[in-house]
């Protein structure tokens, strides 16, 4: 489900206003931390598994097959999301604040 919002949202603030002032990179990457969401957005698929899951949360497949997105699966110890959302212990706070300062490269080498 926060696949398919992230989606959502990207593709607004993206495409529809972000294009109006500057070049857009397309397909646009968006990085998920659920190995299932990301193989269901990149697959969509009906089948019983998946009967449950509502249409709304198969735009993000919509979004891949039109060329729109890109998805790629990013380990949870480099998911700097979880700096915004999520209560962490003060190493971890460290680490990602480092990577959101300087960028990915710069800090896993520390």
């Amino acid at each position: 489900m926060a696949l398919t919002e992230t989606a959502r949202d990207a593709e607004y603030d993206c495409y529809n206003l972000l294009s109006k002032i500057t070049m857009v990179e397309t397909p646009m990457p968006l990085n998920g931390d659920k190995h299932a969401s990301v193989y269901q957005a990149e697959n969509a698929m009906n089948n019983t598994a998946t009967r449950h899951v509502t249409v709304r949360y198969r735009y993000a497949s919509s979004l891949v097959e039109a060329g729109r997105i890109v998805i790629a699966k990013v380990p949870s110890l480099q998911n700097v999301v979880e700096f915004f959302i999520k209560s962490l212990a003060v190493d971890r706070f460290r680490t990602l604040a480092r990577i959101i300062i300087r960028g990915f490269s710069a800090s896993v080498e520390e």
